[in-house]
């Protein structure tokens, strides 16, 4: 005799992570989704750990900030794919291309601002990024 079907159910949830300050990320850390509320103060910088193949990190803009927020690959590596800025009060949206060690969070960045980063052993590639103010690089 068949079962009734039932609905799937994920038994975990994603790890969170709500980031005040400066971070390091481990290697052992991959997978977490990381909330910033930054105070208004200095701009702030987020390490990566070293390229991992299939290593993934969200980062999710919880409260507004007049400081950059700033995602660091580290020496020779970069992190590359492409990013959208919605300019605030109009209907512009600006899609571009994106190859460089860092990537930041603008100054006075929005809630809901977000990068998801995957990385393929040698580089980190954005899955996707919005952001309501331009994006910061170098």
């Amino acid at each position: 005799m068949s079962k009734v079907a039932r609905a799937a159910r994920v038994a975990s949830r994603q790890r969170t992570e709500t980031i005040t300050g400066a971070k390091t990320i481990a290697s052992a850390e991959t997978g977490e989704i990381y909330l910033f509320d930054m105070p208004n103060g200095a701009d702030v910088t987020i390490t990566l750990p070293a390229a991992q193949e299939g290593a993934y990190f969200k980062f999710v803009c919880t409260g507004a900030s007049n400081k950059s927020v700033l995602i660091d690959a580290g020496s020779g590596v970069t992190i590359t794919g492409a990013v959208y800025t919605l300019a605030v009060g109009t209907s512009t949206v600006t899609r571009a291309a994106h190859s460089n060690r860092i990537l930041g969070f603008g100054d006075n960045h929005l809630v809901g601002d977000y990068a998801e980063l995957v990385c393929d052993g040698t580089n980190w590639h954005i899955c996707s990024a919005w952001s309501g103010v331009a994006w910061v690089t170098s």
